[in-house]
């Protein structure tokens, strides 16, 4: 057996030893060491929680919904920034369209998914099928009327999706779709063309579980895109003015 392979197998080994916990502490490190982005500054941190969120109903949380401390964080994000007009690529369930809805009640809120069954122009993650709508899939927004009303669902490919009339239209974009590179690029190349100058994009899984995302945006996020603090990390922010921020809370 060669060295190599020696200090493999004792590695593995030992972590075999360990409690899950653990191993996920030593992952959650690693990918932390290895993270280009910086950390939202506490300054920032606190204006943008400086208010009040409202949850949904939490019996809609399930796999591959956004937790609570997401959730909270990313309707923080909206509301600190007063947001009149969203965009969302990737409505799964539609707990976070429903989210926002609430959070934000003069906003139109836009959401991209896939129609049922259908699959996607680009490659995607081994992981993204499970997340595909099927013809029994159906949006919880929905028993919410008053919400449903200003929520515009849109069944297309964002891959394929016409964005070219929304140049700089939404003060938020928040971005949840297909999470290999190719996806996360096109996605956040679209985001770029359609947020307004001063608005803000969030990116949902900026985390070790979805390695090419964080791939994609260590290397190519606009300068100033941060990760919002929290273990394990889960959403990564771009703002276009932080003055709306300060002009929305203070």
């Amino acid at each position: 057996m060669g060295d190599q392979l020696r200090k493999s197998f004792r590695a593995a080994t030992s972590l075999a030893r360990f409690p899950k916990t653990a191993v996920a502490a030593v992952l959650e490190r690693e990918f932390n060491e290895r993270s280009k982005l910086p950390e939202l500054s506490a300054e920032l941190d606190g204006l943008v929680h400086s208010g009040p969120v409202i949850l949904p109903p939490l019996i809609h949380l399930r796999n591959g919904t956004q937790d609570v401390h997401g959730l909270a964080s990313l309707l923080a994000i909206a509301r600190a920034i007063d947001a009149k007009s969203v965009f969302e690529i990737g409505t799964f369930t539609g707990l976070t369209t429903l989210a926002l809805a609430l959070n934000l009640p003069c906003a139109t809120i836009h959401t991209l998914d896939l129609p049922a069954g259908a699959k996607g122009a680009l490659r995607t993650d081994k992981f993204d099928a499970q997340y595909v709508p099927d013809v029994t899939s159906r949006r919880v927004y929905l028993d919410s009327p008053a919400a449903a009303a200003r929520i515009v669902q849109h069944e297309a490919d964002s891959a394929k999706f016409d964005f070219d009339g929304l140049h700089q239209k939404f003060d938020l974009v928040y971005i949840d779709g297909a999470h290999s590179y190719e996806y996360v690029r096109s996605d956040t190349e679209a985001a770029y063309r359609i947020v307004a100058a001063d608005g803000a994009i969030v990116w949902d899984d900026y985390n070790r579980h979805w390695p090419e995302v964080s791939t994609y945006l260590d290397a190519h996020a606009r300068p100033g895109t941060c990760y919002l603090p929290g273990e394990p990390r889960r959403l990564a922010v771009w703002f276009g003015d932080m003055r709306r921020i300060r002009a929305a809370v203070l």
